[in-house]
C-alpha cells in the first residue's frame, strides 16, 4: 500500500512536472507572440509618425495654395475694377468723338454758309469794282 502510494504519488508528480514544462512552453511561446505584436505596434507608430509628417505637409501646401488662391482672387477684383475704369473711361472718349463729330459737321456747315456768303458778298462787291 505504501509503495502504490508512493508510485502514485511519483506519477502525480511526473504529470505535475509534464504540464508545468508545457506551461513554461505556453508562457514562452506567449511571451513571442507579445513581441511580435509589440515589433508589428512599433512598426504601425512609425507608420503613423511618418503618415502624421506627410499629412502636415500637405496641409501646408493647401494652405500656400489657399493664400495663391485668395492673392489670385484679389488681384482679379483689382482687375476687374481697372477693367470698369477703362470701359467708363472708352465710353466717355466714344461720347466725346460723337460731340467732336457732331461739332466738327456744325463747323462745316457753318464754313459752308460763311463760303456761301463770302461769294454773295464778293460777287455784289464786283459791282463795286473799278477796272
Amino acid at each position: 500500500m505504501i509503495e502504490t502510494l508512493v508510485n502514485n504519488i511519483s506519477e502525480l508528480m511526473s504529470k505535475t512536472g509534464t504540464a508545468t514544462r508545457k506551461s513554461a512552453e505556453d508562457i514562452t511561446g506567449g511571451v513571442q507572440i507579445l513581441e511580435r505584436i509589440s515589433d508589428a505596434y512599433g512598426d504601425n507608430v512609425e507608420q503613423v509618425k511618418a503618415t502624421s509628417v506627410q499629412i502636415s505637409k500637405m496641409i501646408e501646401k493647401a494652405k500656400e495654395v489657399d493664400e495663391i488662391s485668395g492673392r489670385i482672387a484679389e488681384a482679379t477684383s483689382v482687375q476687374a475694377k481697372g477693367t470698369e475704369i477703362m470701359l467708363d473711361g472708352t465710353e466717355k472718349i466714344g461720347n466725346l468723338v460723337d460731340e467732336a463729330r457732331k461739332q466738327s459737321e456744325e463747323l462745316k456747315e457753318r464754313a459752308e454758309n460763311l463760303d456761301r456768303i463770302s461769294e454773295e458778298l464778293n460777287g455784289k462787291m464786283r459791282f463795286f469794282k473799278i477796272n
